[in-house]
């Protein structure tokens, strides 16, 4: 479930943050230059300014998120299911068919292959249908994830704690990460809060 477009928006956005940071935290040269954040009435705090959240851990711990993993898996095994069948069945005609080719007449054998011709195209057409219908659910729920991990951190830093709150996936952007600066567990624990008493 760990789109290449979420990673490729999570470096410009790592490396869009890393640059403001510096842009805000960067001491002065000259001593009689206000820093940006004091311009802007930021206040800044020696401690507490950043943040992480493990992506993994938390695919592994909300509830919600296992809960549509396993539903999706399942209609990714129906499809394949289908699929399998299907391709059998249109084997098998293709070979019933060229048992009885030789009795045919010309006319019938074009026919015949027009058929089949035409079953092979729609076995495709049902295939990238299914195949689409299956990465619109899973687009679909990695924006529902992702707003509802947004709207959580909003209300988490409503006091302004952390001016940044990364994200961090194994093989991501962030190379290191201090654990000290972990609130997955308090993130997986209130969002998992949040759902309802039905999806617990």
């Amino acid at each position: 479930m760990k789109d290449t477009v979420l990673y490729a928006l999570n470096g410009v956005l790592l490396v869009a943050v890393i640059v403001l940071f510096f842009l805000v935290l960067k001491p002065s040269d000259k001593k009689t230059t206000t820093p940006v954040a004091a311009k802007a009435g930021v206040e800044l705090k020696e401690s507490g300014l950043i943040a992480y959240v493990d992506l993994d851990s938390l695919e592994q711990n909300y509830i919600l998120f296992k809960e549509k993993k396993a539903e999706l898996q399942k209609k990714q095994s129906n499809i394949e299911n289908t699929l399998q069948q299907r391709v059998a069945a249109f084997q098998k005609e293709v070979y019933e068919l060229q048992q009885r080719a030789p009795m045919m007449t010309q006319s019938e054998g074009e026919a015949a292959q027009e058929k089949m011709y035409k079953k092979q195209a729609e076995l495709e057409e049902m295939r990238d249908r299914m195949g689409k219908s299956f990465m619109d659910d899973q687009e679909a729920f990695n924006k529902q994830l992702q707003d509802k991990l947004d709207s959580f951190l909003a209300v988490y830093n409503a006091d302004k704690k952390y001016n940044f709150i990364f994200s961090h996936i194994k093989g991501g952007p962030l190379l290191y990460h201090d654990e000290a600066f972990n609130i997955t567990n308090d993130v997986v624990n209130g969002m998992n809060d949040a759902l309802p008493k039905k999806d617990k």
